[in-house]
């Protein structure tokens, strides 16, 4: 008989992606909070600081979106709509599906997390997992903050 194979455990990911080309264009914006944020939420360990992540993570869309001229009557989910989307060169039809989900979930668990006294975002994978469904989002709003004075 063969080797029975074992299976291999899937490990969760420590922390946040932390993507170069990201941290690259907030620098180029040269917005220290955006630059602080971002490293914060990328070093901070998902476990156990799940609910904390997730705040940073909502604060860090809301800053982002801001500096590429959102403004304070609408929210972030908002402004990142189809159009902004399509733009973006992000949308891809039932792609888009996955970016608004990710957005809305960072909006609601951050929201969620800030204000109600007992729930909490406490799922690390499912924050990395949006961050890195986001990521192509965010350098193009990078892009977009860039073009603004």
């Amino acid at each position: 008989g063969g080797k029975r194979r074992r299976r291999v455990a899937v490990k969760s990911p420590v922390s946040l992606p932390f993507e170069h080309e990201i941290m690259d264009g907030l620098k180029a914006l040269k917005s220290q909070k955006l630059i602080n944020l971002y490293d914060s939420i990328c070093s901070v360990p998902l476990n156990p600081h799940a609910p904390l992540i997730s705040i940073g993570m909502w604060a860090f869309f809301e800053s982002l979106s801001a500096k590429a001229g959102r403004n304070t009557q609408t929210d972030f989910i908002s402004f990142f709509n189809k159009t902004r989307l399509q733009n973006y060169g992000v949308s891809t039809g039932k792609g888009d599906k996955a970016i608004s989900d990710a957005l809305r979930r960072v909006s609601h668990s951050g929201d969620v997390t800030k204000h109600d006294s007992t729930a909490a975002m406490f799922n690390g994978d499912q924050l990395a997992n949006d961050m890195e469904t986001l990521k192509n989002l965010v350098i193009k709003c990078i892009e977009e903050a860039s073009t603004k004075p």
